[in-house]
């Protein structure tokens, strides 16, 4: 039986987190916004999950990202 990701599976909304934080840091001083972030994730999402910014704000980004001074983020 395949697996089938269901909405809000937090397992699947951190790896896609994670992704698209890797996929936006070319370097450790390399920022992103929330938005390239949200759009990143959602490109590995490949539409077979609805990644939503609501289930990624409660659960926060404390744990992957820092927010810098300008507002954006940075991979820890």
């Amino acid at each position: 039986m395949p697996f089938i990701p269901q909405p809000h599976d937090l397992e699947q909304i951190t790896v896609l987190l994670t992704l698209g934080a890797i996929h936006l840091t070319n370097a450790p001083e390399d920022e992103f916004t929330f938005e390239e972030l949200m759009a990143a994730a959602r490109e590995y999402a490949a539409g077979e999950f609805e990644l939503e910014e609501a289930d990624v704000r409660i659960i926060g980004l404390s744990w992957l990202c820092r927010k810098t001074p300008s507002g954006k983020y940075r991979m820890k």
